[in-house]
């Protein structure tokens, strides 16, 4: 089990960690949340006046998703494909869709508001199961490497837009999809500028997506996975292993269009498009004044803001209390080493 030991240092280990994490669901009874408590809002009168309007339509998406028909997204990743298009397919992952935080169902409600004519799809597990890494990050209950491992499968097999739950939607990305890719920049703790893997999308195929899925296949191993990177971070890699030169922080959609085109190049928006523009932003979402975030804290241009709630209490399991997750790691590398040395 993950111990916190108080309020206090579970406050000082996430303000060092809050960027680097993805996304949340219970470990076991333990859930860490992000800085703020954000659970102290989820009261009565937050259910009743943001979570029940909005539930039965929530609820019905979820339903819909969990359950995708994957014919039809064939189809429609083979009419993009063939317009040279992003398609019109919106993924996502919620592992116990049946039980979704009342925090997320007011977002929720601004995907269906903004992305009207769209197909949502959510990957859980039964979906992925089937598949080495994913099998072997369920059965470790790493389920935040579940998430990055599928976002990556789902654009690359059918392209699309993928969201993390605590993405809000400000406007249609419907101007955006004729772009071969999407990708944000995420301004991290360690002060990289790392692909934002909370908001991104592509046409199916994408190269960089591919081999950001070489990165976590390559990590298979008789051993339980290396868990060593969040998705971000990947995508860096497989963005420098490709040869690509990385581009991040262009400031417009105009030199944006212009950038994706160069050759041999992966550039990435400034950060004010699907992502936060700023570290301190209130948590006004929370407090029912999400519907007034001026643009003193929310640019203009703004398609998406990832709001960086929470994540999975695992995520850093190593680095807490698991001596024989890090033992199990040690382990991999080790094999991962005389591989090399061997040449196999």
């Amino acid at each position: 089990m993950v111990k916190v030991c108080s309020d206090e240092k579970k406050s000082v280990f996430l303000q060092q960690k809050c960027c680097d994490f993805v996304w949340h669901y219970s470990v076991g009874n333990i859930r860490i949340m992000a800085i703020g408590d954000f659970e102290k809002f989820l009261t009565p009168e937050y259910e009743e006046k943001f979570v029940a309007p909005v539930r039965a339509q929530v609820d019905d998406m979820l339903q819909r998703a969990s359950h995708p028909d994957f014919i039809h997204l064939n189809q429609l990743a083979q009419e993009a494909a063939a317009q040279g298009r992003i398609p019109k397919i919106i993924h996502f992952c919620y592992v116990n869709w049946q039980h979704l935080d009342a925090l997320y169902y007011p977002i929720a409600k601004t995907w269906l508001d903004h992305l009207e004519g769209y197909t949502f799809v959510n990957w859980t597990p039964a979906i992925l199961k089937s598949i080495p890494y994913a099998r072997q990050a369920l059965r470790d209950h790493m389920w935040a490497y579940y998430a990055d491992y599928a976002r990556c499968y789902a654009v690359y097999h059918y392209g699309g837009l993928y969201l993390d739950m605590d993405a809000v939607v400000y406007r249609s990305f419907d101007d955006l999809l004729d772009l071969p890719y999407l990708l944000d920049t995420e301004y991290n703790y360690r002060g990289d500028y790392v692909p934002e893997a909370a908001v991104f999308g592509a046409r199916p195929k994408q190269d960089f997506v591919k081999l950001a899925l070489r990165y976590y296949r390559s990590h298979i191993s008789g051993f339980p996975i290396v868990y060593e990177h969040n998705a971000p971070r990947v995508f860096l890699k497989a963005i420098s292993k490709g040869g690509y030169n990385y581009l991040p922080g262009i400031d417009s959609i105009e030199a944006y269009r212009q950038a994706v085109l160069q050759p041999k190049t992966v550039a990435a928006l400034d950060g004010t498009f699907f992502s936060k523009t700023n570290s301190d932003l209130p948590n006004r979402f929370l407090e029912g004044k999400w519907r007034n975030i001026t643009h003193h804290t929310l640019a203009p241009h703004a398609y998406a803001s990832h709001q960086f709630y929470s994540a999975y209490a695992d995520t850093y399991m190593d680095k807490c209390d698991h001596p024989l997750l890090r033992l199990r790691r040690k382990a991999v590398k080790i094999r991962i080493k005389l591989r090399k040395m061997l040449g196999a």
